[in-house]
């Protein structure tokens, strides 16, 4: 796969979610209103911390309720998780600045000490030896982009060694490994990026990815899912962090650039298979959301909606065992706690707010949609009149099955539910680009 396709499918991917949205207005309006909850945060955190105690809940839910007008059901056969902790805080938080003196020990550790040279503006000469690598993989787009740049491009470069790891001034360049492979490292306001024999820019691709593209599994990894997770947390124990916590762990393909250039397109041919392993913030024991996560369907309004990114820590592990990426993204810095333990709805009130909820989403179709797990975590929810801040707040995720359209061939993908915990608001688990609200926000408009 080119950069050229992956481009295109994200892209598609997008379009995608767009289509849905519009695609809804000639669907049938739902048959059933929604039921608004939430609005009670505020009054809920200013009150006393409810006494410390396990959250009541089962071991799993099973139960199938028929939708009015049609065939349709929910059928709830799906695990219930919760937190093995006894008191549920509220934090504030807002966007974290990185730490020169950090990232300056980040870089250490993954250059063992050797110099990074600053990316540098390619040479005539330089060009001229991707052109001819470009037309010997057939990347004639490639080709012809840079041929157009010989031109003006310079005869000679002068390196520069990176000395100011300040993240305002987005450093990024690249070094040789002690196995004499090319690595990048890019820092800027909101990520801390590491990538071995990538240089900054490679990209990977997950199951989740290859199976929305048509495409032929991964397949088997040749060492096991918790061996690739122990390196990672080896890497984390190294690096200092002691409030990240393991949450997910996808089978992943790295892709590498057709020679060992910093400006080169990429390959069609895997460096290397392997896994990827996320991490999420700890908060008290309980784990909070990360960036990564299935739709949802924009069918009624959210009562809170997340103002910043969720931090996340991704780091790729290849088949021999080895850390060939490291990611930090969106760091979040705690400002205060709002409450210590604050009271949450009870599981049977949270189960008649899921009723509801999946009710008014499912009469848009007369399709059934089946609850495959309900887990708690921590979800970022906005704070009333200020627009850089978040709070850390319980909240339930529902994970569900909706085949949207009637003659879909296709098997329908995880959709998600996110509701606050403490008084059953529905949560957008994450900003929402601006282009991408206004489309949404028109086909809203279309469905009125």
């Amino acid at each position: 796969m080119s950069i050229d396709k992956k481009t295109n499918r994200i892209l598609l991917a997008l379009f995608a979610i767009v289509f849905l949205c519009f695609a809804a207005a000639c669907q049938p309006t739902p048959s059933r209103t929604a039921v608004v909850y939430g609005g009670g945060l505020e009054e809920k955190l200013g009150g006393s911390p409810a006494p410390a105690g396990a959250y009541d809940a089962p071991e799993r839910w099973q139960e199938t309720l028929d939708l009015k007008g049609g065939d349709a059901k929910i059928v709830f056969d799906a695990a219930v998780s919760v937190p093995a902790v006894t008191a549920f805080p509220v934090y504030k938080v807002k966007q974290a600045a990185f730490d020169t003196a950090r990232i300056k020990s980040f870089v250490e550790y993954f250059t063992g000490g050797r110099e990074v040279t600053a990316y540098a503006e390619p040479t005539k000469a330089e060009l001229e030896e991707q052109v001819i690598l470009a037309k010997k993989n057939n990347k004639k787009e490639i080709a012809a982009e840079y041929e157009a740049r010989i031109a003006t491009a310079p005869e000679t470069v002068e390196a520069e060694i990176i000395t100011d790891w300040s993240a305002d001034r987005s450093p990024s360049g690249w070094f040789l490994t002690k196995d004499g492979e090319y690595a990048g490292i890019n820092v800027d306001p909101k990520r801390f990026l590491y990538m071995n024999g990538l240089v900054v820019g490679g990209y990977f691709q997950t199951d989740e990815d290859i199976e929305a593209n048509g495409e032929k599994e991964i397949g088997e990894i040749a060492i096991p899912g918790k061996d690739a997770v122990a390196a990672a947390q080896s890497v984390l124990d190294d690096l200092g962090f002691d409030d990240m916590v393991f949450s997910r762990l996808e089978k992943a393909l790295r892709y590498s650039r057709l020679s060992n250039g910093t400006f080169t397109g990429f390959s069609e041919e895997q460096a290397s298979k392997g896994y990827l392993v996320q991490f999420a913030r700890n908060i008290d024991g309980i784990a909070a959301i990360t960036s990564g996560g299935p739709p949802f369907f924009y069918f009624s309004d959210f009562e809170y909606r997340a103002p910043l990114c969720p931090e996340e820590i991704r780091i790729f592990v290849d088949e021999a065992g080895k850390v060939q990426s490291f990611v930090w993204r969106y760091p979040l810095e705690i400002e205060e706690r709002l409450n210590e333990n604050v009271g949450l709805i009870s599981f049977e009130e949270m189960k008649q707010r899921i009723r509801d909820m999946l009710t008014y989403i499912g009469s848009y179709y007369n399709n059934t949609i089946k609850v495959t797990s309900i887990e708690m975590k921590m979800a970022l929810v906005n704070v009333k009149d200020s627009a850089d801040e978040a709070m850390y707040v319980p909240a339930w995720f529902i994970h569900y099955i909706l085949k949207t359209y009637e003659n879909e061939s296709e098997e329908p993908g995880e959709s998600e539910l996110v509701l606050n915990a403490v008084d059953g608001g529905r949560v957008l688990r994450a900003p929402i680009d601006p282009d991408m609200q206004q489309a949404i926000d028109a086909a809203r408009k279309g469905l009125s």
